[in-house]
Parts: structure tokens; sequence; C-alpha cells
């Protein structure tokens, strides 16, 4: 969504009209849950916490700033509120089945059910390893790898710096491939 009718849809939502809002909701609903569910680990938590972003994105769409991309300033506010999320419940949050929620693809260049069943395998250990990643971790594996955002893009929704975000995704996959291998890298 261009931030010409971002401001637009602010506009309209300061005059009382919140009909155009749904505009927003539609186009960033998808980003929205999958990034809450990979923050929190479960579909109910995600949902909730969706709700919550787009709440808050109403009642700040005033505040938004069109000179930087839109998807950036929700993705912060779905960082921010699933941060506090996970800190206001104070608990070790449990992966539920995401079957058909990740796009995380693992090629598959044969059709036999050996190799669907031992895709499905490894789809599944990996995302039950994200989930045991510390939230920084999780959100920035997410961003760049599973949302395939830029390191730009990155930077601006977790808001450090560039090579923050190189570093800090280093780290993030040093540590899945650690706990992945269930052995320390030397």
């Amino acid at each position: 969504m261009k931030p010409e009718r971002v401001v637009e849809i602010a506009e309209s939502v300061s005059i009382g009209n919140n009909d155009p809002f749904s505009e927003i909701v539609e186009e960033y609903q998808g980003f929205v849950y999958n990034f809450a569910l990979r923050l929190t680990g479960n579909r109910e938590s995600a949902w909730d916490l969706s709700s919550d972003v787009f709440m808050r994105v109403l009642a700040k769409l005033h505040k938004y700033n069109p000179s930087y991309p839109f998807k950036s300033w929700i993705g912060r506010i779905t960082y921010t509120l699933g941060l506090n999320f996970i800190r206001k419940n104070n608990r070790s949050i449990q992966l539920e089945a995401l079957a058909g929620d990740i796009n995380f693809e693992v090629p598959d260049n044969e059709d036999s059910p050996e190799k669907q069943t031992l895709t499905a395998i490894t789809k599944e250990k990996v995302q039950k390893t994200i989930n045991l990643l510390k939230p920084d971790f999780k959100a920035i594996i997410t961003l760049c790898d599973i949302e395939e955002m830029s390191y730009k893009e990155a930077a601006s929704i977790l808001k450090i710096p560039l090579g923050t975000v190189r570093s800090r995704l280093f780290r993030a996959r040093s540590e899945l491939k650690v706990k992945l291998n269930g052995t320390k890298e030397q």
C-alpha cells in the first residue's frame, strides 16, 4: 500500500469515517498474524495480538510518517506489542502445529512418499527449533528468512542499526544451526 493512500485513510479516520481502514486490515492481516504467530507460538495468542495491533494502528494512524514504508511501521507495532505480550504473560510459550501457516519451503524435487515425509519432519523440526530461540532472534529470522524482508526493512521494524541486523541474524542462524544439530559449533 502506498504511503499516500495510508495518509488518505488516516484523514478519513480522523473525521470519524473508519470504513477505509478495512483496506489496511485486508492488506496487512496476513503479515501481522504470521509475525504474531511466530512471536507468541500459538494461534489464539496470535489472533489476540493481531487484534491489538490493528486497534493500536487505528488509534495511532495519525502519527504515521509517510516518508517511511507502512509495512515497517506496522511491523514495529507488532514486534513491540508482541514483546510486551510475552513479558506480560511471563511464561514459556509452546509451539503448536503450524503446518499450513509457515512459508518455510524445503525444496522437493521428488514426489515419493518417503521424500514428502522427510520434508514434513524437517519443516516441523525447524519450526519448533525457531520457537526455542529468544524473541530477538526469532524476530530477525522471521523477518529476514521467512518474510524475506530486506535488512533495511528489518532494521526499521526492529529499530536497530543495519550492522546489528547482520550480526544478530548471523548469531540467530548460528544458534538455530546448533540447536538443530544438537551440538555446539567449534
